[in-house]
């Protein structure tokens, strides 16, 4: 075994041979780690190959960090550890895996945490705050927007920078949010009046424990994914907080679940709706296993709100008959409410009907 003056010297001038010196050490690291680590999906011989290509350099910069009074071999531990978490975060990173986010979550935390006081972010705001960088932070890993990242530095560091410019953003839009309040739907323009007389007496004074009732059935008369479909898009439109109760019955993955309670598991009102549905619609084509465009997925929403709408009134007040083929009076009745100057009024009033169904 080479002395420790031996071993500094190779660290310095030949550190590739002190892979050689160690690979015993190293290969049952790699074994250990491979088996740990949760994101893990990789082989372990390209962990191997990773290894071998980035410790020489890692080792030098931990020996610069720590002075030669550290142990070699203290080093070596050091750099391999820090090698087999950064591969596993380039695996996810390539895959533009939403589970890197996840992975970081404690460090989101600390680092919004540390701007506590000292950034005038009250404790009460804090996990709103590390909502929305977790939620930046996966659009940003999907979107592919982390594909600057240079690979002589580890994935750890790159994104501690990412993950500080993002608080950063969150704190500036959290500091503006309040004078930026909009007004929009707390008036009733003029013009609305005539519109909105027609559609309440379109709807007159119905039992709206009833009318959830009648949703309920005519959501059996779908089937599994579309009506999966159309209550998830129900529930996102009308800014239902989800809960893993929520994600029951779902057609996804174990991955995108995670994902859709990161984007939509806590408050999203301060969304724009185009961004709201943008990223509804990445759930639902995985649901459908389709590719569809996101000005698809709303005309389907719309025409099916108002489907049902017009189910429910004319089962509660004319017919009391459950089907799915309308009628010619219910076809009138569904060219009437379509009209956009009505959308907003069918909108709010089939929320209501939403609201007392799931609540």
């Amino acid at each position: 075994m080479a002395n420790k003056e031996t071993e500094l010297d190779l660290l310095k001038h030949h550190p590739k041979r002190l892979i050689v010196l160690y690979q015993p050490l190293l290969q049952k690291m790699i074994q250990n780690y491979a088996k740990r680590l949760i994101y893990f999906q990789c082989s372990p011989n390209n962990l191997w190959t990773h290894l071998q290509q980035f410790l020489p350099l890692i080792l030098q910069r931990l020996f610069n960090k720590h002075g030669d009074k550290t142990h070699i071999k203290t080093l070596v531990v050091e750099g391999t550890r820090l090698l087999c978490n950064d591969f596993e975060d380039i695996c996810l990173l390539e895959s533009n895996s939403p589970q890197l986010a996840v992975k970081y979550y404690s460090i989101i935390t600390s680092r919004v945490q540390s701007y506590i006081n000292t950034q005038n972010l009250k404790e009460s705001d804090a996990d709103d705050v590390i909502q929305s960088v977790q939620e930046k932070l996966v659009l940003k890993v999907q979107g592919g927007q982390l594909a600057n990242f240079h690979r002589g530095a580890l994935v750890r560091t790159f994104l501690f920078r990412v993950i500080e410019n993002l608080i950063k953003d969150v704190l500036k839009s959290l500091r503006t949010k309040k004078a930026k309040v909009s007004n929009s739907g707390t008036e009733l323009k003029a013009h609305h009046a005539v519109e909105n007389s027609v559609f309440q007496s379109l709807v007159g004074k119905i039992d709206l424990e009833q009318q959830s009732k009648i949703l309920g059935s005519l959501l059996k008369l779908y089937r599994d994914v579309h009506r999966q479909k159309f209550e998830l898009s129900s529930k996102v439109n009308y800014q239902f907080i989800l809960g893993r109760k929520d994600l029951k019955g779902l057609e996804l993955s174990d991955e995108y679940k995670v994902e859709l309670l990161v984007v939509f598991g806590k408050d999203y009102t301060h969304f724009s709706t185009e961004d709201v549905w943008r990223q509804l619609n990445v759930f639902v084509n995985q649901i459908e296993r389709k590719n569809n465009s996101l000005d698809a997925l709303w005309k389907w929403f719309v025409r099916h709100r108002n489907w049902m709408t017009v189910k429910i009134l004319f089962i509660q007040r004319y017919d009391g008959e459950l089907r799915k083929k309308m009628t010619e009076a219910e076809k009138k009745l569904l060219t009437k409410i379509s009209v956009r100057s009505l959308s907003k009024f069918v909108d709010d009033y089939f929320g209501e009907v939403v609201y007392a169904y799931y609540r």
